[in-house]
C-alpha cells in the first residue's frame, strides 16, 4: 500500500510513499503551512511518486477540514475516491515548485531521522550540551527537529536552522557524533532520491 499527501491549499498531490507513519509525520510538520490529508493509494492507482503532482482529488469538497490538523481518510484513490489530471492555478508555477522542494526536504528530514534512530538506538538527549536550562533537554533531539521543521518556511530556512542546531552538538562525543554524522547522510541521500522524483 502507497500513500500519498494531498494538500487542500494548493489541491495537488505533494508526494507518495509506502511509508504511513513517515507521511503522517510529514504532514503534521506541514500543518502550520498549509491543510493536507492522508490518503491511501489503491493498487495500480495512476498517481505515482514521479507524477502526483499533476493529480488533484475530482470532489475536493468530500475532504473538507475543520482544523489545520492532517486528516487520514480510508477512502482508497482509484475506488472511493476518483482523481484527474490538471493544471494548478492556486499558486504561481515558481512558488508551487519552491512549496514541493519544501515538502519533500521535511519529508526527508523525517524519513533520514527513523532511519537514524534504527540504526544508532539510543537516548538523544546524550547528543545535547550539558545545560540544565537547555530547553533541547525538554524533548530530546528528534523534538527539536521536528519543531525546527514545524517553524520554518522554506527549504533555505530548515538547512539554515538545522546547520545552527546540529552546530551545537560536543565534538568530543563519539556517540553523538555518530548519530549526527548517520542522520546528515541519511537526509542527503533521501533528499536526493525524492527530488529526483520531481525532476
Amino acid at each position: 500500500m502507497k500513500y500519498g499527501l494531498y494538500s487542500n491549499t494548493v489541491e495537488r498531490f505533494l508526494l507518495v510513499d509506502d511509508q504511513l507513519h513517515f507521511v503522517y509525520d510529514t504532514a503534521r510538520l506541514l500543518s502550520s503551512k498549509m491543510l493536507c490529508h492522508v490518503l491511501p493509494l489503491k493498487s495500480h492507482s495512476p498517481v505515482t511518486e514521479k507524477n502526483c503532482h499533476y493529480y488533484k482529488v475530482s470532489n475536493p469538497s468530500s475532504l473538507l477540514q475543520k482544523s489545520p490538523y492532517p486528516h487520514y481518510t480510508t477512502k482508497l484513490v482509484g475506488q472511493d475516491m476518483e482523481v484527474k489530471t490538471t493544471k494548478q492555478t492556486a499558486v504561481p508555477e515558481e512558488v508551487f515548485d519552491q512549496h514541493i522542494e519544501f515538502v519533500i526536504c521535511v519529508h526527508a528530514l523525517v524519513t533520514a531521522l527513523y532511519h537514524t534512530e534504527y540504526e544508532v538506538p539510543g537516548n538523544y538527549v546524550d547528543l545535547l550540551p550539558e545545560t540544565p536550562d537547555d530547553f533541547f533537554l525538554t524533548g530530546g533531539f528528534k523534538q527539536v527537529l521536528f519543531d525546527i521543521a514545524y517553524n520554518c518556511l522554506s527549504r533555505e530556512e530548515l538547512y539554515e536552522a538545522l546547520g545552527m542546531f546540529l552546530g551545537t552538538i560536543p565534538k568530543n562525543n563519539p556517540y553523538a557524533m555518530k548519530k549526527k554524522d548517520k542522520f546528515v547522510r541519511f537526509l542527503k541521500k533521501y533528499e536526493q532520491r525524492f527530488l529526483s522524483y520531481s525532476l
